[in-house]
């Protein structure tokens, strides 16, 4: 029963929801840094920086969630989930990155403000990984 403190379930998804949280902060701010050094420095569009930014944040994201988030359960292999995890982050990194382009349709200023397009749909994707994640990947 879900309400039954004997049941560990409830406290187990709680514990993993905040190292999913945790890991994702990290996640966010690689993510944030990649696109501040490529559209700054970099000279890149923060459009076509943001289609670099992602990948390099996804590969992260699962690495340290496989180690740290997920680590009391016994993985598959890699070669098993890694497509599996790619095949969710192109569900959630097209939501993302839409999310993104069109707040800055939408919003022409947050071109200059990066980053407030980037937590709406950061959070978007965030929402569709762990579901899946926790469900589906790294089950």
């Amino acid at each position: 029963m879900a309400g039954d403190m004997s049941d560990p379930t409830p406290t187990l998804l709680r514990h993993r929801l905040l190292w999913f949280l945790g890991v994702g902060t990290v996640v966010f701010c690689v993510d944030i840094t990649v696109l501040h050094l490529l559209t700054g420095p970099g000279g890149l569009s923060p459009f076509t920086a943001r289609l670099v930014s992602l990948p390099i944040a996804a590969s992260l994201g699962w690495m340290l969630h496989r180690k740290v988030t997920f680590a009391d359960r016994q993985h598959r292999r890699i070669t098993v989930q890694w497509p599996h995890y790619l095949m969710i982050n192109v569900v959630s990194g097209t939501a993302n990155y839409a999310i993104y382009v069109g707040l800055i349709g939408l919003f022409p200023w947050l071109r200059e403000h990066l980053v407030l397009a980037v937590i709406p749909a950061a959070a978007t994707g965030t929402l569709i990984n762990f579901v899946s994640g926790n469900f589906w990947v790294f089950r």
